[in-house]
């Protein structure tokens, strides 16, 4: 009886180290596979919430850089950041700046009047179907992500970020 679960123990154990193996060779293959895809603008479709359209990656302006913000407005980052972004908004004036939220439309567009973010070249996109952590991995809010004019990923940032790193690194 004695060595029936012994072996049963044994079985077990192995069959959990077996899988831990397993999630985490997953995992490493997911994030390098994600790696890959945003080291230039990934496809994605989103959900305009000033004109009710579908924006994707097409709508991007050729040869302008382009600033990614995945934003929630309730997060204390996300609201500075977006200040940040306010008061120097003639600096990105050359950029297509994509504002890209889970939350319900209507706080996406108090957010956009609240701090002032009515620019031509900023969109504020919904995520309707959590899209955008298949398309760029799972992030922390705020993350940045910049892409030069080739469209290819020059940094990408977690939390806040200053206005002159993010200057910086569109200016490369």
């Amino acid at each position: 009886m004695r060595k029936i679960i012994k072996f049963a123990v044994l079985v077990l154990i192995a069959g959990f180290l077996g899988y831990m193996f397993f999630r985490v060779h997953y995992k490493i293959i997911q994030k390098d596979e994600i790696a890959q895809r945003i080291k230039s603008i990934p496809k994605f479709s989103f959900f305009n919430a000033l004109n009710k359209d579908i924006f994707t990656d097409d709508s991007i302006k050729n040869g302008d850089p382009c600033l990614i913000i995945y934003f929630n407005p309730d997060c204390e980052f996300c609201q500075h950041e977006a200040k940040q972004l306010s008061a120097n908004i003639q600096k990105f004036s050359n950029v297509q700046i994509l504002m890209i939220s889970y939350v319900d439309i209507y706080k996406i567009l108090k957010f956009r009047q609240e701090y002032h973010l009515q620019d031509k070249n900023i969109a504020f996109l919904k995520d309707t179907n959590d899209q955008f952590i298949d398309d760029f991995g799972e992030s922390s809010i705020p993350s940045i992500f910049i892409y030069n004019k080739n469209r290819q990923l020059t940094h990408h940032f977690i939390g806040e970020t200053k206005t002159g790193a993010l200057l910086k690194y569109l200016n490369e």
